[in-house]
Protein backbone atom coordinates (compact mmCIF):
# COMPACT_ATOMS: atom_id res chain seq x y z
CA UNK A 1 0.00 0.00 0.00
CA UNK A 2 2.77 2.74 0.80
CA UNK A 3 7.06 2.50 0.93
CA UNK A 4 8.80 4.81 2.92
CA UNK A 5 12.79 5.53 2.33
CA UNK A 6 14.85 7.32 4.34
CA UNK A 7 18.61 6.09 3.75
CA UNK A 8 21.32 6.28 6.52
CA UNK A 9 23.76 8.46 4.89
CA UNK A 10 20.75 11.16 4.31
CA UNK A 11 19.29 11.30 7.67
CA UNK A 12 22.75 11.44 9.43
CA UNK A 13 24.04 14.49 6.91
CA UNK A 14 21.08 15.92 7.48
CA UNK A 15 21.01 15.75 11.23
CA UNK A 16 24.47 17.08 11.48
CA UNK A 17 25.11 19.59 8.84
CA UNK A 18 21.92 20.35 7.45
CA UNK A 19 19.78 23.84 8.56
CA UNK A 20 16.84 22.81 10.89
CA UNK A 21 14.45 23.58 7.64
CA UNK A 22 12.16 20.62 6.49
CA UNK A 23 10.64 20.95 2.88
CA UNK A 24 7.77 19.00 2.37
CA UNK A 25 5.83 18.50 -0.97
CA UNK A 26 3.87 16.16 -3.21
CA UNK A 27 3.10 15.14 -6.81
CA UNK A 28 1.31 12.63 -8.34
CA UNK A 29 3.15 10.01 -10.28
CA UNK A 30 1.59 8.68 -13.78
CA UNK A 31 1.95 5.19 -15.18
CA UNK A 32 1.92 1.65 -13.97
CA UNK A 33 1.48 3.70 -10.25
CA UNK A 34 -1.09 6.39 -9.93
CA UNK A 35 -0.60 7.41 -6.20
CA UNK A 36 1.43 10.03 -4.45
CA UNK A 37 5.31 11.05 -4.00
CA UNK A 38 5.79 12.17 -1.01
CA UNK A 39 8.91 14.19 -0.02
CA UNK A 40 10.97 15.88 2.76
CA UNK A 41 14.08 18.25 1.57
CA UNK A 42 16.72 19.67 3.71
CA UNK A 43 19.06 22.92 2.74
CA UNK A 44 22.73 22.07 2.81
CA UNK A 45 25.13 24.88 3.40
CA UNK A 46 25.56 25.78 -0.14
CA UNK A 47 21.83 26.82 -0.11
CA UNK A 48 21.32 23.37 -2.08
CA UNK A 49 18.68 21.36 -1.68
CA UNK A 50 19.43 17.79 0.41
CA UNK A 51 17.02 14.61 -0.03
CA UNK A 52 16.55 13.47 3.44
CA UNK A 53 13.25 10.84 2.94
CA UNK A 54 10.40 10.18 0.20
CA UNK A 55 7.51 7.85 0.12
CA UNK A 56 4.84 7.05 -2.15
CA UNK A 57 1.34 6.52 -1.01
CA UNK A 58 -1.93 5.85 -2.37
CA UNK A 59 -3.49 9.95 -1.18
CA UNK A 60 -2.47 12.94 -0.17
CA UNK A 61 -4.36 13.35 2.47
CA UNK A 62 -4.35 14.03 6.87
CA UNK A 63 -4.15 10.23 6.94
CA UNK A 64 -0.55 9.59 4.94
CA UNK A 65 0.65 12.98 5.73
CA UNK A 66 0.29 11.47 9.43
CA UNK A 67 2.04 8.11 8.42
CA UNK A 68 4.85 10.12 6.45
CA UNK A 69 5.78 12.54 9.60
CA UNK A 70 5.85 10.06 12.15
CA UNK A 71 8.22 8.23 9.95
CA UNK A 72 10.35 10.92 9.37
CA UNK A 73 10.91 12.16 12.76
CA UNK A 74 11.12 9.10 14.03
CA UNK A 75 14.63 8.51 11.85
CA UNK A 76 15.09 12.29 12.50
CA UNK A 77 14.86 13.23 15.94
CA UNK A 78 12.09 14.81 17.71
CA UNK A 79 11.34 18.72 17.34
CA UNK A 80 12.22 19.57 20.84
CA UNK A 81 15.67 18.36 20.25
CA UNK A 82 16.09 19.71 16.77
CA UNK A 83 14.41 22.58 16.29
CA UNK A 84 12.86 21.62 13.14
CA UNK A 85 10.67 24.09 10.69
CA UNK A 86 8.33 23.17 8.55
CA UNK A 87 8.04 25.09 5.16
CA UNK A 88 4.83 23.68 2.46
CA UNK A 89 2.45 24.71 0.04
CA UNK A 90 -0.65 23.67 1.95
CA UNK A 91 -1.01 20.16 0.64
CA UNK A 92 -4.23 18.44 1.32
CA UNK A 93 -4.02 17.33 4.77
CA UNK A 94 -0.56 18.13 5.27
CA UNK A 95 -1.18 20.69 7.81
CA UNK A 96 -4.05 19.19 10.40
CA UNK A 97 -0.80 16.24 10.37
CA UNK A 98 1.58 18.73 11.04
CA UNK A 99 -0.59 20.06 14.19
CA UNK A 100 -0.90 15.97 15.13
CA UNK A 101 2.44 14.97 14.80
CA UNK A 102 4.72 17.87 15.99
CA UNK A 103 2.92 20.57 17.00
CA UNK A 104 5.38 22.30 18.65
CA UNK A 105 7.21 22.86 15.42
CA UNK A 106 7.00 26.10 13.42
CA UNK A 107 5.07 25.68 9.96
CA UNK A 108 6.10 28.15 7.27
CA UNK A 109 4.60 28.45 3.56
CA UNK A 110 6.40 28.71 0.54
CA UNK A 111 6.08 32.35 -1.00
CA UNK A 112 5.66 31.31 -4.45
CA UNK A 113 2.87 29.34 -3.38
CA UNK A 114 1.72 32.26 -1.71
CA UNK A 115 2.29 34.84 -4.40
CA UNK A 116 0.08 32.26 -6.65
CA UNK A 117 -2.74 32.84 -4.61
CA UNK A 118 -2.38 36.70 -3.43
CA UNK A 119 -2.24 37.31 -6.91
CA UNK A 120 -5.70 36.52 -7.73
CA UNK A 121 -7.00 39.04 -5.81
CA UNK A 122 -4.38 41.49 -5.72
CA UNK A 123 -2.83 42.41 -9.85
CA UNK A 124 0.06 44.60 -10.35
CA UNK A 125 3.63 44.94 -10.25
CA UNK A 126 4.15 47.16 -7.65
CA UNK A 127 2.16 44.98 -5.22
CA UNK A 128 4.17 41.71 -6.31
CA UNK A 129 7.50 43.35 -6.17
CA UNK A 130 6.32 44.58 -2.12
CA UNK A 131 5.70 41.10 -1.81
CA UNK A 132 8.60 39.78 -2.74
CA UNK A 133 10.34 42.19 -0.89
CA UNK A 134 8.82 41.30 2.21
CA UNK A 135 9.79 37.48 1.98
CA UNK A 136 13.20 38.60 1.15
CA UNK A 137 13.56 41.04 3.98
CA UNK A 138 16.46 39.95 6.37
CA UNK A 139 15.03 41.80 9.32
CA UNK A 140 11.72 42.58 10.90
CA UNK A 141 12.41 46.46 10.99
CA UNK A 142 13.04 45.74 6.87
CA UNK A 143 9.61 43.42 7.03
CA UNK A 144 8.19 45.94 8.10
CA UNK A 145 8.54 48.65 5.65
CA UNK A 146 7.48 46.71 2.75
CA UNK A 147 4.53 46.01 4.60
CA UNK A 148 3.53 49.51 5.50
CA UNK A 149 4.17 50.47 2.00
CA UNK A 150 2.15 47.61 0.96
CA UNK A 151 -0.33 48.86 2.88
CA UNK A 152 -0.80 52.67 1.71
CA UNK A 153 -1.28 50.80 -2.23
CA UNK A 154 -3.60 48.11 -0.50
CA UNK A 155 -4.63 47.62 2.76
CA UNK A 156 -6.65 44.73 1.62
CA UNK A 157 -3.64 42.89 0.62
CA UNK A 158 -1.42 43.74 3.29
CA UNK A 159 -4.62 42.66 5.99
CA UNK A 160 -4.42 39.56 3.51
CA UNK A 161 -0.74 38.65 3.39
CA UNK A 162 -0.68 39.29 7.11
CA UNK A 163 -3.18 36.54 7.57
CA UNK A 164 -6.04 39.09 8.56
CA UNK A 165 -8.26 38.49 5.42
CA UNK A 166 -11.72 40.63 6.00
CA UNK A 167 -13.64 38.48 4.39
Amino acid sequence: KRVYVCLVACKEGFVSHCRPLISLDACHLKGVVADQLLVAMGIDGNDGMYPIAYAVAEAKNKETWTWFLENLIGDIGSVRDHGWCFISDQQKGLLPALATVVPDAYNRFCVRHLFANFKKNHQGKELKDLMWGAAKSLTVATFEIYMKQMEIVSKEACDELRGRSLL
